[in-house]
């Protein structure tokens, strides 16, 4: 049988501290306990105006590097 080979890059990851924390507050949830968990999804309503438009703004003024 062959043995599957990954590479250093996919041995060096680590596990993700979000779903983690997701599986933490559903286990919480599990138990009773109440929870309001931010941590996997995305909400439902919509971006308000003023954020829409501030990243309009930084779009329009070259702020498209997350680095900088």
């Amino acid at each position: 049988m062959n043995q599957l080979r990954l590479s250093a890059a996919v041995q060096s990851l680590k596990p993700s501290a979000t779903l983690a924390a997701a599986a933490k507050a559903k286990e919480l949830k599990r138990q009773g306990i109440q929870i309001y968990d931010f941590t996997l999804g995305e909400p439902d309503f919509i971006t308000p105006v003023n954020i829409r438009n501030a990243a309009v703004a930084a779009i329009e003024a070259g702020h498209t590097h997350y680095t900088l």
